[in-house]
This record gives structure tokens, C-alpha cells and sequence, in this order.
């Protein structure tokens, strides 16, 4: 993941490597002044103890220095649940977090949008409930923020022109759906939301840049605004010293060499999937080979790669996460993908 600085929320620049080996970021700006970064965290050893486990990073001084990532524990969660995967973090008054995240009990269409509630943004108590979710099919990538009295919740539906689902609550746990949100195949609502000044403003996923779009009223959203930095899955906060700040999914990077290199751009899509994927890997070697597994660490499909962009034939899995593991230039790489 990348962190970047900007003045008006649009132009980026500052941009430095914020976390190896992760990614889905998600941004809060709690009463304390602590910024607190919520992510999906694979570090090694693959499957190991923290594989694919969300974790937090905390900032003490808006920004500048951040502490070592730590897993998150979360008590009375559901014995027979996925392990919580893209996290979204609201600071609530009076200090407390609450953490949305998507999870479920194992099977075809189970997963929903759920949440814990905690203070030190590490351990949280899990609230008994599902936030969100459709009936026959997967709900991932929550944004959840509070804007003029209402907790707006925004998943994306698919595909990007697909739109987003759309909902508000309350009190942050019993949400009544709106409208969906419309889009187009430029523009994929994975991100998270800002509130700025009067305006609740979600920064999403774009083909060329990342983007942003606001609404006044939390139904009417402007036209999109393109960012000057191209990447994933952004999070944005604004503080008052130091503007605005920004972490996203970047490009793949080997953290072996003190300079990461960002030419290498290895891409997964669509996302979520259904009966294929497509890899797309710069300049592929005769000796690449990639292996997609479920999180059970099975693999499912193997192979070599032989062009810049392969097609990859699923066979019809079981729904749900799975990882694809790339041997690219001496290097490995993981990236993860949802079958819907």
C-alpha cells in the first residue's frame, strides 16, 4: 500500500510505501486526533499466523510516523464464521471505533457486511447482527461513514457499471436500503468514504485513476472527479495540520530492494468473478507460473504464463475469496479475488 499527501484532496503527491504485503485500507480520524489505518494483511509465512488478517496501523502525530501493523482480536465472534476480511473503520463519539467488515458462515452466497466495536482500534467486541447483506448472493468491499445524522453504507454490486447498493441507519446497525447507486465500466465503487466540510464524498477505483464523487444530500452524487494517482481501493482522511491523506493499493513491489518497482504492474479482473479471470503480467518470462488457491491453501488451478494478458478458466468454483500466487522475475506475488 501507498501513502500519499494532498492540499485539495485531488492532487496527490508525498507518495511513499505504507505497508507491504496488503491492501483493502480503510482511514479514520477518531476525537483524540489518532488517525487509525484498518487493512487486509498478508505477510509471510503464506497461511501462516496472520495470513489474510486485518490489521491496524495508528498514528499519533497526523500522519507522520505510524506504529507496526497489529491483527486484530475480536471477542464472541461467530465460531463458525469466515475470518473478517475488508475492514471499514468509523470513529463514533466518545472515542469509541466500530469496524465493519465482510464475513459469514461458510457456503454459496453467505457473505454479509458485519461489525465489532471497540476503543483502542485493536480489540473489539463483536455486535451480534448482520449489517447488510442480499439474499442469493455475496455483499463485499463495505464503505461505511456518518454524514447529516444518517450512517451511509455502500458496497459495490459487481461489475463497475454495475453500480453500488446503497443504505443508511440510524445508530450504524440496523440499515434500511436505498436506491442503488448507478456507474459505468470506468468507474468501480471500491473504496471508502469522506466526510468534507458538507459534502460526503466517496473515492473509488478507476481504469486510469483513481476518483472522487460527492453528494450534499446523500442521494444526488456529483459527476466523477479524477485523482492525479492510479491505483486501488483508496481511503481518505483530512486533517487539520496536514491536509489530506491518502492510502490505496498500489502495484505490486519487492521489498528485498530499497527502491520498489513500480514498472511491474501485475493486474486480476474482473472482481468479482464468476467462470474466468484475466492476468495481466508486463513482459511475462517462459518460466512464470502462477496457482490459485481457496483459502484453505488447495489449489484449485495452476499453470505457466505465455502472454501479456491470459485468460484463466475457473471451472465453476465454490464461491467465495481466493488467492493467486504469480512467480514474476525471480520474484512472488499474491493477489486476491472474489468468485460471486
Amino acid at each position: 500500500m501507498i501513502i500519499c499527501n494532498s492540499i485539495d484532496g485531488i492532487n496527490f503527491s508525498s507518495c511513499s510505501l505504507f505497508q507491504d504485503s496488503s491492501g483493502v485500507p480503510s482511514l479514520a480520524l477518531d476525537s483524540s486526533g489518532r488517525i487509525l489505518c484498518a487493512f487486509q494483511w498478508f505477510p509471510e509465512p503464506f497461511q501462516g499466523l496472520h495470513w489474510d488478517s486485518v490489521a491496524v496501523k495508528i498514528s499519533m502525530d497526523t500522519g507522520l510516523t505510524w506504529s507496526e501493523p497489529e491483527a486484530i482480536v475480536i471477542q464472541n465472534f461467530p465460531a463458525n464464521f469466515q475470518r473478517p476480511f475488508d475492514p471499514t473503520l468509523v470513529a463514533l463519539p466518545g472515542g469509541q471505533i466500530r469496524i465493519y467488515f465482510s464475513s459469514g458462515p461458510p457456503g454459496m452466497n453467505t457473505i454479509g457486511t458485519y461489525s465489532a466495536i471497540g476503543t483502542d482500534g485493536i480489540h473489539y467486541t463483536f455486535e451480534p447482527g448482520v449489517r447488510f447483506s442480499q439474499t442469493g448472493r455475496n455483499c463485499i468491499d463495505p464503505a461505511v461513514n456518518f454524514f447529516q445524522g444518517l450512517f451511509h453504507y455502500t458496497s459495490p454490486k459487481g461489475a463497475p457499471q454495475d453500480g453500488a447498493f446503497h443504505a443508511v441507519s440510524n445508530d450504524g446497525l440496523t440499515f434500511t436500503q436505498l436506491a442503488d447507486i448507478s456507474s459505468d465500466a470506468q468507474h468501480n465503487w471500491t473504496g471508502n468514504m469522506l466526510v468534507d466540510s458538507l459534502a460526503l464524498k466517496f473515492y473509488g477505483t478507476g481504469n486510469s485513476s483513481m476518483w472522487f464523487s460527492s453528494t450534499g444530500d446523500g442521494n444526488t452524487w456529483s459527476p466523477y472527479r479524477a485523482l492525479n494517482i492510479a491505483g486501488g481501493d483508496p481511503a481518505v482522511v483530512k486533517t487539520f495540520h496536514r491536509g489530506y491523506i491518502i492510502v490505496y493499493t498500489g502495484p505490486p513491489l519487492s521489498t528485498e530492494i530499497e527502491n520498489p518497482v513500480t514498472d511491474r504492474s501485475i493486474y486480476v479482473y474482473p472482481n468479482p468473478a464468476k467462470n474466468k479471470i484475466y492476468l495481466s503480467v508486463p513482459n511475462p518470462l517462459s518460466n512464470q507460473d502462477y496457482s490459485i488457491m481457496d483459502l484453505s491453501g488447495k489449489v484449485i488451478l495452476s499453470g505457466s504464463l505465455s502472454t501479456t494478458v491470459s485468460e484463466l478458466v475457473l471451472n465453476n468454483p465454490p464461491l467465495g475469496i481466493y488467492i493467486i500466487r504469480i512467480f514474476y522475475h525471480d520474484k512472488i506475488y499474491y493477489k486476491r479475488f472474489c468468485v460471486m
